[in-house]
C-alpha cells in the first residue's frame, strides 16, 4: 500500500469543462427561464439558408393541388376541374359618390376680389321691428290650476257634454275621454291666447 500512487485530483469544478447551456438556445429552469421565449427550432437556420420561394410560388400551388386527371377533386365527386368565378353584383367603388380627384373649373368674378360689392350694408327698417311693437316681457311656464288641486292631479274639471250609456263610473269610453283632454287643452291655451 506504501508503494501505490495517489493519482491527481483534478482542480475542476464538476460540469465545468462541459459546454454550457447559453439563453438563446436554452433557458434555465426557473420563472426567469419560463418568462423568456428561446429560439424554437434549430438556431443555425436564418434567412438565406431556405428556399421559401420554391414551395410558395403560383406554379408549385398548381403542380401539387390534389386533384385526379379526370378532372375531380379529392372527396367531391363531380366538380369542375376549372370553377366559375364567382361574379359579385355589389356596385363599383366609385359608384357610391362621385370622383373627388378630378380638377375642378371655377368662373371669373364678374370684377376682382369683390370690387362690385357695396361698401356700407343697406340698413331697411323692417328688418327689425319698430319699439314697442312686441312684449318683452313675458310670463313663460304658464301653468293651468284647477280649483282645489294645488298641484296634484284635477279635481274640478269642466264637465264632459259626451257621456257613455254604461254609467257615470266608468271612464273607459272613447268619447268621454277625448273629451276631457279637449278642456284641458283648451283651458292651457286660453292663457296664452
Amino acid at each position: 500500500m506504501l508503494g501505490e500512487e495517489n493519482p491527481a485530483k483534478a482542480r475542476v469544478a464538476f460540469g465545468a469543462t462541459g459546454d454550457r447551456e447559453v439563453f438563446p438556445t436554452h433557458v434555465p429552469h426557473n420563472k426567469i427561464g419560463a418568462e423568456l421565449n428561446p429560439i424554437r427550432g434549430c438556431p443555425e437556420i436564418g434567412p438565406g439558408t431556405y428556399e421559401n420561394e420554391k414551395q410558395t410560388n403560383f406554379q408549385y400551388e398548381i403542380d401539387n393541388f390534389i386533384t385526379s386527371k379526370e378532372g375531380y377533386s379529392l372527396g367531391a365527386r363531380t366538380a369542375n376541374r376549372f370553377p366559375k368565378t364567382h361574379k359579385s353584383d355589389a356596385p363599383a367603388p366609385t359608384a357610391y359618390q362621385s370622383d373627388n380627384t378630378s380638377l375642378r373649373t371655377f368662373e371669373t368674378a364678374y370684377k376682382p376680389f369683390c370690387a362690385a360689392s357695396k361698401r356700407f350694408k343697406d340698413d331697411s327698417s323692417d328688418e327689425k321691428p319698430s319699439p314697442g311693437a312686441y312684449e318683452h316681457e313675458l310670463k313663460l311656464n304658464r301653468k293651468v290650476e284647477w280649483h282645489q288641486s294645488f298641484g296634484s292631479a284635477p279635481i274640478n274639471l269642466p264637465s264632459a257634454s259626451k257621456h257613455s250609456t254604461i254609467g257615470k263610473n266608468t271612464d273607459k269610453l272613447k268619447s268621454t275621454k277625448e273629451e276631457k283632454k279637449f278642456q284641458r287643452n283648451l283651458a292651457y291655451l286660453k292663457l296664452y291666447y
